[in-house]
């Protein structure tokens, strides 16, 4: 599952889009032409919004009229409010086959006629409809053994060994300030092998299958302790899991892993998975209301965008309005991550992939055309070159792998770490406080994207604050940011911060509550000011900002 780029409000329903990555082998990869050719669509049925996706021509016409399609109704505001989910129940036995239901949205499996005959009927208690469809991992790279020697002997994983540090300065040791105890990471993937022993005993739990379900309550099965449930029998969440928090390769090796399987296994299918969006925001909705806090939620998904999806983005925003942080993969197209989903979601943490020599990773797949996916909508890169970690073969198995699947866990495991020292941080505290502390100067290739690289080692970039000190004129010429644009004093310092950083004559800022438009911080070009009642100077540091 991987929006302009960063779109942060949505005045009217934008179009579906939900385009297939097919990921054809462990080897190559490539979208499905006819898939591809498809065309959006939005049409009003009983004064209902819905979208939906179809090919051109008489065919495709057809089939929007007679094929049967999995629809996701979303409810109104109003009625979504149903803790009980009564409403959505009563909605999705009314017209087709009920796939699932809970109180925000149902799905039904119908014809268009099916579709419209239901939105006759209860139209009046429907926000939108939207077609659901197949979402697919972010496909992983292998990577050849000669190229994965590159990594430090005395760490388990090289991606460890380099965040750690400002410089490119493998010195086989991984030394974070905390470990990441009390927080709880939810990777949505494949599921996990939580026997592993990068888990240890009880570390790594299974948690939920939301992989169609249709006899288990909303669709959702809860592991409730169950050992066999959201296992993993492809790798990829094994892996996945192992970056964020295993002993050995784990950037945060004392939080809590929930497996969260929401891929079918599928034999007859070309990648050995099936899955559904509607699953990923059914898993998401489950976190919301009965997960443990304080949450992250690592997703390494990708899709094409071609406006965005609403009822996705949705989900998204609302779980981050919950508290949930949501990191999700860049993609591994070569391309401009904007023009993906979820990577181009504003209320996600979109990662892209460096190899070792801090450069964005490129040159995967069989042709060599892969790579880490750029541009803006990009918040920070990670390492995702030939990252080791768990394998599923056996408890003890290792794996080698690349991509922004890899980069990812990286900075879920960070965000782990950010809570397990200050619980209560917001995911835009997160967010604005990693990219506060990354490195900067370093990442090559970005096309677009910041210069950021995550690092979770012991001398983060900051700035000292000096209460009771101004700066006279010597203004940057920089944007001055407005307190009351943001949710939190710490989500405002960290705005200004990362402004100040990216100017290069900028050497702080002065807080200033006593501006008649109201607080306000104002980048300065002096280092040292003077004494002022009321405001406070930040003084950049001088090495890491």
């Amino acid at each position: 599952m991987t929006l302009s780029c960063r779109a942060t409000t949505v005045g009217l329903f934008i179009v579906a889009s939900f385009l297939v990555w097919a990921l054809i082998s462990f080897q190559g990869l490539g979208f499905d032409s006819q898939l591809d050719d498809r065309r959006l669509q939005t049409e009003t049925i009983s004064g209902v919004s819905v979208h939906s996706y179809s090919s051109d021509g008489p065919l495709g016409r057809r089939l929007r009229q007679d094929q049967e399609k999995d629809w996701v109704i979303v409810l109104d505001e109003s009625h979504a409010k149903d803790k009980k989910s009564e409403t959505s129940r009563r909605i999705c036995k009314a017209g087709g086959k009920c796939r699932s239901s809970n109180a925000r949205f149902a799905v039904v499996r119908a014809t268009k006629k099916e579709l419209k005959q239901l939105l006759k009927t209860h139209g009046k208690q429907v926000a939108f409809v939207e077609e659901d469809a197949p979402m697919f991992i972010e496909p992983e790279i292998p990577t050849p053994v000669k190229k994965a020697a590159a990594r430090a002997p005395g760490v388990w994983s090289w991606g460890l060994d380099r965040i750690d540090d400002h410089q490119v300065r493998l010195d086989n040791h991984y030394d974070a300030l905390y470990t990441g105890a009390g927080a709880h990471v939810y990777v949505m993937d494949t599921g996990i092998r939580t026997t592993h022993e990068a888990f240890v005993v009880g570390r790594a739990i299974p948690t939920l299958e939301v992989s169609g379900h249709h006899d288990e309550p909303d669709g959702i099965k809860v592991c409730d302790g169950d050992v066999t449930c959201a296992n993993d029998f492809h790798g990829h969440g094994t892996h996945c899991a192992g970056t964020v928090g295993g002993r050995n390769f784990g950037v945060a090796p004392a939080a809590t892993l929930h497996a969260v399987k929401i891929f079918k296994d599928c034999a007859e299918c070309a990648s050995g998975l099936e899955g559904k969006w509607s699953w990923f925001v059914e898993a998401l909705d489950w976190v919301v209301a009965r997960g443990e806090r304080p949450a992250v939620v690592s997703a390494s998904l990708s899709g094409p965008s071609h406006g965005g999806s609403f009822f996705v983005q949705m989900a998204v925003r609302q779980a981050v309005e919950a508290g949930v942080t949501v990191v999700v993969s860049a993609g591994n197209h070569n391309r401009n991550a904007c023009n993906y989903d979820p990577a181009s979601f504003s209320e996600a943490i979109t990662v892209g992939a460096t190899d070792w020599e801090d450069a964005r990773s490129t040159g995967w797949g069989e042709d060599g055309t892969l790579g880490s996916n750029f541009g803006s909508c990009v918040d920070l890169f990670a390492p995702g070159s030939g990252i080791t970690s768990a394998g599923i073969a056996s408890d003890t198995s290792q794996s080698i792998l690349s991509g922004t699947s890899m980069s990812a866990p990286h900075v879920a495991g960070a965000a782990a770490l950010l809570l397990h020292k200050k619980a209560w941080l917001t995911p835009k505290e997160v967010r604005s406080t990693l990219k506060l502390e990354a490195t900067s100067g370093v990442v090559t290739d970005r096309k677009g994207a910041p210069d950021y690289l995550l690092y979770v080692g012991r001398e983060p970039c900051a700035f000292s604050p000096q209460q009771n000190t101004a700066v006279k004129r010597q203004g940057t010429g920089g944007e001055k940011l407005k307190r009351s644009d943001y949710g939190s004093d710490l989500e405002y310092l960290n705005a200004c911060s990362i402004a100040c950083r990216e100017d290069s004559t900028c050497k702080g800022f002065v807080d200033d509550p006593t501006d008649r438009r109201g607080r306000m911080c104002k980048p300065k070009t002096a280092s040292s000011g003077y004494g002022r009642q009321g405001k406070t100077f930040h003084v950049k540091g001088d090495e890491w900002c």
